[in-house]
């Protein structure tokens, strides 16, 4: 004969050993008692174990796609920047006016069309990102006979 112990549950949650017992034909005890077997054992913990650690693992690499395309976009983002500062002549005082609000209209029409364009779906930036595939050797690859004209050299 098993001891006997009193458990008290939250109304919702014995509403669903209720029902879940229904549905499979088993006592309310018998499914508590098989619940906290399971919660107890050492597979059990195994098992919650291997299933965080799977759910950390892909969470570590969405962080890691998202890190790279930050950077891309930061990068992207700062070449522009640097480029359009480097080809744009300064602004005559006497033009500035004008040119501000000009700006003003311009960037009110890139809000507009950013909003249009981030409503629609998948951004241009996804789109470039998955169609690169970058391989570590395109970043850092020595040419040998680059090294031994080096050496000659010397």
């Amino acid at each position: 004969m098993k001891p006997r112990i009193n458990v008290y549950l939250e109304y919702e949650l014995l509403k669903k050993v209720e029902k879940f017992g229904a549905k499979t034909g088993l006592s309310k005890s018998g499914l508590v008692e098989i619940a906290v077997a399971q919660f107890l054992s050492p597979e059990g913990a195994d098992k919650r174990e291997a299933a965080i650690a799977k759910r950390l693992n892909q969470l570590t690499r969405q962080f890691g796609r998202l890190e790279r395309d930050l950077a891309i976009q930061l990068e992207v983002t700062a070449l522009y920047i640097q480029y359009y500062l480097t080809i744009t002549p300064p602004i005559p005082i006497r033009d500035q006016k004008a040119a501000r609000a000009t700006g003003h209209e311009r960037f009110e029409n890139f809000l507009t069309h950013l909003g249009k364009r981030l409503s629609q779906g998948p951004s241009l930036s996804d789109k470039v990102v998955n169609d690169i595939k970058v391989r570590e050797q395109d970043f850092f690859s020595i040419d040998l006979d680059d090294q031994n004209l080096e050496k000659k050299d010397d």
